[in-house]
């Protein structure tokens, strides 16, 4: 019987998907490096949870690391990883401020802000890292 030969789902299969997926890799350049075509692997996930397992376990443990990561640097004091923490997680927003020229050549401002109460999330993100708490509403 001519044709290729069968592609089997092995252990070590499975074991790169995981360890591909968790350095972030996307399923396309997976299947690209475990040998096999994208039609194949997505009718094969429909028949054998363990290769959407093996994914879904990669990209948890590799969002896990860099979420690990990033609160070392918090901790270390890194500020833009506090900033960035705040910003993704703390509901922080940059302000933006357009300036230019009318149609009559007078200056127009355009401001677009979000207000924060930063002193009230700060206070609050540092409860949460400190694991006090505080129900107190205001």
């Amino acid at each position: 019987m001519a044709g290729r030969p069968r592609k089997l789902i092995t252990e070590e299969m499975l074991q790169k998907i995981e360890y591909y997926a968790s350095r972030g890799l996307h399923e396309c350049q997976i299947v690209k490096l475990i040998n096999v075509g994208q039609s194949w692997f997505t009718d094969k996930k429909k028949e054998h949870p363990e290769l959407q397992k093996a994914l879904d376990d990669g990209i948890a443990k590799g969002v896990a690391h860099v979420a690990k990561k990033l609160y070392e640097n918090i901790d270390n004091g890194n500020v833009s990883a506090q900033i960035f923490y705040l910003k993704t997680k703390g509901g922080w927003k940059e302000s933006h401020v357009l300036e230019g020229p009318g149609q009559d050549g007078n200056a127009i401002k355009v401001e677009s802000t979000v207000k924060l109460d930063a002193q009230a999330l700060l206070s609050k993100a540092m409860d949460n890292a400190l694991g006090n708490k505080s129900d107190n509403k205001e």
